[in-house]
């Protein structure tokens, strides 16, 4: 590598360290082609981005201790970015009615580290109970260590789908980016194999008796998830939350909402490309 290159290296290291101290930039960080179109230049740049970016991730994947709520969470670096979104953004607190109450059920799936599931923990306090499911086994073992400190947190390391066995996940080769049921990227892709549950069949496991507040951050397996919850919303009625992934999902999951009884109290569109929106629904039943 060439003086020049390293310079050129440094420098974008010690700018993601920089950066990285500012939660906002995560974000912007985070997106994954970020390097590699830098790395285009040239064949010798091409391996100084690679050391920068396994410097990146490296950094993202760090331990943090923050205090939710007076506990100390466990979580990476990288989780910042899902934090922020809750904290600043409040992609599932946009309205008081859909936050849980004391003494409900809520079922946190795609629960990540446990951001959300936690100050749901507190919310419904020792009379309530927590669901938190999330398929990946790195972010899972940070799921079961914050669960371990809320004796009304259940964790779960499955996939939600439409019905229970197995399910194929992706994720980019050689990344920490999230992992999906699609293989929404160029490039190699690495796929592994968990276990597929329901809602209806975690409900009847469980013997729950109900489901006030079902979260959905599933990366594209939301449609499958509804497919799978027929009878809980249909007997539940939870109030529903959740991040659609891909345009015809997102369709497809406001139609099943609608036709199971279900009203559209917020609809709103994150990103067009890739395409990501905001979907908060609620029984008509509840209500009207």
């Amino acid at each position: 590598m060439t003086s020049s290159f390293r310079k050129l290296r440094n420098e974008l290291v010690r700018g993601l360290i920089f950066a990285l101290r500012d939660r906002r930039m995560v974000s912007l960080l985070l997106k994954k082609d970020f390097y590699w179109a830098l790395a285009k230049l040239s064949a010798s740049f091409r391996k100084a981005a690679q050391r920068c970016t396994d410097a990146y991730v490296r950094r993202l994947n760090a331990d943090m201790v923050t205090s939710i709520n007076g506990r100390p969470f466990r979580h990476r670096v990288r989780d910042l970015e899902t934090i922020w979104e809750l904290t600043r953004e409040c992609d599932y607190a946009l309205r008081k009615d859909y936050e849980p109450r004391q003494g409900e059920c809520v079922i946190d799936a795609g629960a990540a580290v446990g951001e959300y599931t936690v100050l749901a923990s507190s919310a419904v306090g020792p009379s309530g109970k927590v669901i938190a499911i999330e398929a990946s086994a790195e972010p899972f073992e940070y799921l079961a260590k914050n669960a371990k400190t809320f004796k009304n947190v259940i964790a779960f390391r499955a996939a939600l789908s439409g019905n229970e066995g197995k399910l194929k996940l992706f994720r980019p080769a050689g990344t920490a980016f999230v992992d999906s049921v699609h293989k929404s990227w160029d490039g190699p892709t690495v796929g592994y194999t968990v276990n597929a549950v329901t809602v209806d069949g975690l409900v009847k496991k469980l013997k729950l008796q109900n489901v006030d507040v079902l979260k959905l951050d599933i990366e594209g397996a939301e449609r499958m998830a509804l497919a799978g919850a027929k009878r809980t919303l249909a007997v539940m009625k939870p109030r529903i939350m959740m991040e659609t992934h891909g345009a015809d999902v997102h369709r497809q999951c406001v139609a099943l909402l609608r036709k199971s009884g279900y009203r559209i109290d917020i609809e709103r569109i994150k990103t067009r490309e890739p395409f990501i929106a905001l979907v908060y629904a609620s029984a008509k039943t509840r209500t009207d």
